[in-house]
């Protein structure tokens, strides 16, 4: 019996080594490609939007924080940012933190990898609320965080640089679903990709669940699934090792 990891590429390669060294046997079936975006979207909250329209002298052309929140999205901002500043960044885990330190000298982990960890080093670091925010992510994700920093103060504005591809129920031909124990699933739009295949292989409801969100957790409970296990991370030794502690207790 496998565990499925449904991650992005390199994340889903990261978290299969951590569990194969833990002797948690692997199958990598990513149901999310990753495709950059240029130019690339903007969204801009509603606090924010009033404070551009006060004064023709506001805009949000240069950022005096930068928050990257997943390494797919700190690579593509080095592509067309790729000059070192001094402009503090913010990276949500350790992956993201490190592709960011390529480049800038003022890079902080976030201190857990959510949206609510990153949003308490937003405020733990003291970014006084008026500064202007990027936030780097892909397209539809982290409104969440978006709508936080806007209302605590902070003029932001979203950078969405790439976006999510669902995957086809064919492209998982690796998959066989009497040989997977548990399926790990980093985000919402990968939960329904599951969801789809899941129900259209007539897959048991009963199948546990890694969630890196509560939200994840909310969803999975909606569209059916009944055992699941919220990490509340996606960080990698963590989710690798609440895996490995289930798989081997089984």
């Amino acid at each position: 019996m496998t565990v499925w990891v449904t991650r992005t590429l390199p994340a889903g390669q990261r978290l299969e080594q951590a569990l194969q060294s833990r002797q948690v046997p692997v199958l990598l079936a990513p149901v999310i490609e990753v495709e950059p975006l240029l130019p690339w979207d903007e969204v801009v909250p509603k606090r924010t939007q009033v404070w551009l329209q006060a004064e023709p002298t506001h805009n949000l052309a240069s950022p005096e924080l930068v928050i990257a929140l997943s390494a797919h999205a700190a690579e593509a901002y080095l592509q067309h940012c790729p000059q070192p500043t001094t402009v503090p960044h913010i990276g949500i885990g350790p992956s993201t933190a490190r592709v960011l330190a390529q480049h800038y000298p003022q890079v902080e982990q976030a201190l857990s990898a959510n949206s609510e960890g990153v949003a308490a080093t937003v405020f733990k670091k003291g970014f006084p609320p008026g500064a202007v925010v990027w936030v780097l992510a892909g397209v539809g994700g982290r409104e969440v965080l978006i709508h936080q920093l806007d209302e605590a103060g902070y003029n932001v504005c979203k950078k969405a640089v790439y976006r999510r591809v669902d995957r086809l129920p064919g492209d998982l031909k690796a998959v066989t679903m009497t040989k997977v124990a548990c399926i790990e699933v980093a985000s919402v739009q990968a939960l329904h990709v599951v969801s789809r295949f899941w129900r259209q292989e007539q897959g048991a409801d009963s199948i546990t669940l890694f969630t890196a969100s509560q939200r994840i957790e909310t969803e999975a409970r909606a569209v059916g699934f009944r055992n699941i296990l919220n990490v509340d991370t996606a960080d990698v030794p963590h989710t690798a090792q609440a895996v490995a502690e289930w798989y081997s207790s089984r």
